[in-house]
């Protein structure tokens, strides 16, 4: 199954700019997720494979929580919401 198959009929693909505002909770999930990344990269040397892959795994967990963000306040703005984001 594609995504063009999976993809509720009502989503609009995105065809021109979108502007969306931080609030303090997006801000800070910005933050966390720019740490993250920061933390993953610049870790210290001598690190063992299971606290390189924690680093990882927050890293990708912020990352998350900041996409669904982005999404939910796309399908917002865009008058998309579903009862999921109710």
């Amino acid at each position: 199954m594609t995504i063009e198959q999976n993809k509720p009929s009502s989503l609009k693909i995105l065809t021109d700019p979108l502007t969306l505002t931080l609030d303090n909770e997006s801000l800070e999930a910005l933050n966390v997720f720019r740490q993250a990344r920061c933390a993953y990269f610049h870790r210290p040397a001598g690190l063992n494979q299971d606290q390189i892959d924690e680093l990882r795994n927050n890293w990708e967990a912020a990352g998350h929580e900041l996409g669904a963000w982005v999404a939910s306040e796309a399908r917002r703005v865009l008058g998309e919401l579903d009862a999921i984001d109710r």
